[in-house]
C-alpha cells in the first residue's frame, strides 16, 4: 500500500535535528575552571540555514512560498537566520530573510532556466561558516547530478557541515536518481502527493 508522508512534521524534525545542535569548541587561551589542566569549552551559537531554492520554473511558486513560510516560522522560534539562495542554471541572488513578509520579494527572483546545481553549491562553499546548515529545495530534476564535480562538491560540503536537508517536490524517479548519487549525504523531506513511499 502507499503512504503519503506527513512532510510538514518531517521538515520541522529535520530542521530541529540540524539547527538545534550547539557546537562545542575547546580553547587553551583560558583553562577550565573545574579542571585547570583541561582546556576551556566554548559553546558556539546556532548558525544560519542556507536555503538553496530551485527557481527553474518546474516547481510552483505557491509551494515554495509555503515551504519557506514553515522554515521561517521555525527559525523565528529558535532565533536562527535564513540565507535564501535562488538558483536555476546560475545563482539568482543571496537574501537574508528574518520574517515571512520578506517572501513577497520572491516574485522578482523566479528564473525559468535549466536546473544545474553546481554553481549554487560553489557559491555557498565560498561563504558558508562552521555551524551553518544547508538545505536544498528542488524538484530534483537536476541536469548535472551525474557530474563528478557536482557530486564531489556535495560530498565535501556534507562532510564539513552535515547532511543536506533535501526538500523534494518532484517525481519518485527524480528522487531515486538523487538518492542513488548522494543518498548518504542527504536527509530527505518528500513533499506532496507526487513523492510517495511504497511499502
Amino acid at each position: 500500500f502507499e503512504v503519503v508522508l506527513p512532510w510538514k512534521k518531517l521538515l520541522k524534525k529535520r530542521l530541529s535535528a540540524v539547527l538545534g545542535q550547539t557546537h562545542v569548541r575547546q580553547t587553551w587561551c583560558r583553562p577550565s575552571r573545574k579542571h585547570p589542566e583541561f582546556p576551556h569549552i566554548c559553546r558556539v551559537g546556532k548558525g544560519e540555514l542556507w536555503f538553496l531554492l530551485d527557481v527553474s520554473g518546474s516547481v510552483a511558486p505557491e509551494e515554495l512560498r509555503f515551504t519557506l513560510g514553515i522554515v521561517l516560522s521555525y527559525l523565528k522560534r529558535t532565533g536562527g537566520r535564513l540565507r535564501l539562495v535562488p538558483w536555476d542554471a546560475e545563482v539568482k541572488g543571496d537574501y537574508l530573510l528574518q520574517n515571512a513578509g520578506q517572501l513577497r520579494n520572491l516574485e522578482g527572483v523566479l528564473g525559468g532556466g535549466g536546473t544545474v546545481l553546481f554553481p549554487a553549491l560553489a557559491y555557498v562553499k565560498e561563504r558558508v561558516k562552521q555551524g551553518d546548515a544547508i538545505s536544498i529545495c528542488t524538484d530534483s530534476a537536476l541536469q548535472d547530478i551525474s557530474s563528478e564535480a557536482t557530486r564531489g562538491l556535495m560530498v565535501d560540503l556534507a562532510r564539513a557541515h552535515g547532511p543536506f536537508i533535501w526538500i523534494h517536490f518532484g517525481t519518485r524517479k527524480d528522487w531515486e536518481k538523487i538518492y542513488g548519487a548522494v543518498g548518504r549525504y542527504v536527509k530527505p523531506v518528500l513533499v506532496d502527493n507526487r513523492a510517495r513511499i511504497r511499502r
